[in-house]
């Protein structure tokens, strides 16, 4: 009983106190009015709202368990720690988009874009040109394929000929058929057999040469980099051809090992050209699906040897539009100019 009396004293004692000293109960209600405040707090962060005042069960909400219910439904990301800051991705990289992704194609990024440059590049590097001087012998020996060509004579000529001898005045335009021993061979004309040997620098022949090279240089490096052109574009077109144009096309041309597309091994072999033969191809290329002026074709390329009636073998690449596994014409893959 003693024992009874004693629990009876010390909660009457509490009770007392509790409503004695209403200090007690407004400084509990503000911790408890400040941890709600922290956790609704949390709650913003994490969800991006407010949590709800009240509960479902009409009770003062504690926040906690909307906290909760967030991370359970996936709804809420972790919010950042305090002290730390959220970086944007680098933009050294590109990201790459699914296709499909909100409706926007699929992009490349810059990496693999280099990447094939890089091998397109390999594929077709630039020409390296000899020196004139070294071509020519220091101008003592001009290649035979580069006669005959016309010259402007800087000097009066004499020729000498079955009729006897005749003179050619300065700024005259006579015909340069060859070398000999160092000395030009020049001719009036193809038609009067009178010849005359001079010094090279009485005619024009060493600065049109050297100009024409010039231009052969310069038109060599326009066809790779067209030749580049055309391979980018094509690595670019990462679907390939529409149905309608491979329909447009016809049946694709027949292969062999090796890469060789029959149909154009079958033309050289038929010599249907001449700047090139079956024994100076280097190597075969791609098939592929192309326009040309209007039409769709198959096209095959062939890396070869071209000859310069000046300035010798060069390599190069052929291209051959291809209907019905027979090729229907070639030309030069980069200036789509025609292959004689």
């Amino acid at each position: 009983m003693k024992f009874l009396f004693a629990l009876l004293v010390i909660a009457a004692t509490g009770w007392f106190g509790w409503y004695s000293y209403p200090g007690i109960r407004v400084k509990l209600e503000e911790r408890r009015g400040a941890k709600e405040r922290e956790i609704a707090a949390a709650v913003k962060a994490i969800t991006g709202k407010e949590p709800a005042p009240t509960g479902a069960d009409g009770k003062a909400s504690t926040g906690a368990a909307e906290l909760m219910a967030s991370f359970k439904s996936g709804n809420g990301a972790a919010a950042p720690h305090a002290g730390t800051t959220t970086t944007a991705p680098a933009t050294g990289d590109a990201q790459t988009s699914p296709a499909g992704d909100a409706g926007m194609p699929a992009t490349t990024s810059p990496a693999t874009a280099a990447s094939s440059a890089e091998e397109v590049t390999a594929k077709y590097p630039m020409p390296e040109f000899k020196p004139i001087e070294e071509i020519t012998k220091e101008w003592s020996k001009i290649p035979s394929r580069a006669f005959p060509r016309k010259v402007k004579t800087l000097v009066s000529v004499n020729f000498e000929g079955p009729a006897g001898k005749t003179a050619l005045p300065e700024k005259s335009e006579a015909l340069a058929v060859g070398m000999t021993q160092g000395m030009l061979v020049l001719m009036k004309d193809k038609n009067d057999p009178a010849r005359s040997l001079v010094p090279l620098a009485n005619t024009d022949l060493k600065e049109s040469m050297t100009a024409l090279y010039e231009k052969y240089k310069t038109y060599k490096i326009k066809q790779v980099e067209q030749q580049r052109e055309r391979a980018l574009a094509l690595k670019a077109r990462a679907n390939g051809a529409t149905e309608a144009e491979l329909a447009a096309a016809g049946p694709k041309p027949k292969t062999e090992i090796g890469g060789v597309i029959t149909a154009m091994m079958t033309s050289l072999r038929a010599k249907e050209i001449t700047e090139t033969a079956e024994d100076k191809i280097i190597a075969w290329g791609d098939l592929n699906v192309e326009e040309f002026e209007g039409k769709s074709y198959w096209t095959g390329t062939l890396q070869c040897n071209v000859d310069n009636a000046i300035f010798g073998p060069t390599p190069t690449e052929l291209l051959a539009l291809i209907r019905d596994d027979k090729v229907v014409k070639w030309v030069y893959s980069g200036s789509k100019e025609p292959v004689q």
